[in-house]
């Protein structure tokens, strides 16, 4: 948090609150949480107080007032006439899909981005909005609705085999937690930025490779070759290695 607030990340703000949201609904009241839950609080409290202070012009960013304003701000992330986090959906519905094939396929995996040696048509009519500025419309317009349903779908089951993995195999539940973690701060960063859609989501990708690595040791450390049923248990692991 002493990095976001001299570096002007205010995201890292919104995130660590979703973060000890998740690790409190999993985790309980307990008194080990509740002393993270104190120590994290005065941490992003102490981090914010340096941020006004390094940043003055955003001492009013986080109250409600100011929220509400920027939801129903017309004025774009790159200044009048452009897109927002808000209105970037929006825009993609109304404006860039023509039909109703389109608007379920999209216009493909590429074409609505651009590049140093290629920029697609779609770009050129409408590049000047900044759309491509926000992941969620970028994913919109490439693949349609239904592509975004798959895309999407993909985290939600990482998020629920994260939680059924924790009740299986307890001793690694902190483990499932990230990748729980994982797959909702990527969902967030869809919506906040495009930041997913260069080399770090490798990163997350890895993060959220975890439940099925530790379900297939926990598989294979409780079926050994002796036993009748190591065969069907073996079968189990290679299946959840495959997810």
């Amino acid at each position: 948090v002493y990095i976001a607030a001299i570096s002007e990340l205010k995201v890292v703000f919104l995130e660590i609150p979703m973060i000890f949201f998740i690790l409190l609904l999993f985790s309980g009241w307990k008194r080990r949480s509740i002393l993270l839950l104190v120590a994290g609080g005065l941490a992003v409290y102490f981090s914010m107080m340096l941020f006004f202070i390094l940043y003055p012009d955003w001492a009013n960013f986080f109250n409600i007032e100011t929220i509400m304003e920027y939801i129903g701000d017309d004025t774009g992330y790159a200044g009048q006439g452009t897109v927002n986090r808000m209105s970037s959906i929006p825009f993609v519905f109304e404006n860039m899909f023509k039909s109703p094939i389109q608007m379920l396929f999209g216009y493909g995996l590429g074409n609505a981005d651009s590049w140093a040696l290629f920029t697609s048509s779609l770009y050129q009519e409408f590049g000047d909005y900044r759309y491509n500025y926000f992941g969620f419309s970028m994913l919109l317009a490439e693949d349609g609705v239904l592509g975004t349903i798959c895309y999407l779908g993909f985290f939600a089951s990482v998020c629920i085999c994260g939680f059924i993995y924790r009740l299986k195999d307890p001793k690694n539940a902190c483990w499932y937690t990230m990748a729980i973690v994982g797959s909702v701060l990527v969902v967030f960063h869809q919506i906040y930025s495009s930041t997913l859609r260069v080399d770090i989501i490798y990163n997350y990708m890895f993060w959220m490779s975890i439940p099925f690595i530790m379900m297939r040791e926990a598989c294979l450390e409780n079926s050994s070759p002796g036993d009748a049923e190591a065969g069907g248990n073996q079968a189990v692991c290679a299946a959840a290695a495959k997810r």
